[in-house]
């Protein structure tokens, strides 16, 4: 089951965190004081377990993921 990358990236937005451009390439840092950065890898659809891995590393509870896969995933 694959999941588009903008739904990550806006699930990701969501918990807080933002992005910042550098020509064409975005860096996602989390807020308020840019101390943490989320690399992320450049593919259009990410297969579920990368997306656990993806969503774990931005701080997500295993019951959010949960949730977002279910819901996003059908």
């Amino acid at each position: 089951m694959k999941i588009s990358r903008n739904q990550i990236l806006r699930r990701i937005r969501d918990a807080g965190w933002h992005f910042k451009r550098h020509g064409r390439r975005v860096e996602i840092w989390k807020r308020p004081n840019n101390a943490q950065r989320l690399p992320l890898p450049k593919c259009k659809e990410y297969e579920e377990p990368l997306a656990r891995v993806v969503l774990t590393q931005a701080g997500l509870a295993h019951e959010e993921i949960e949730e977002f896969l279910s819901a996003t995933v059908k």
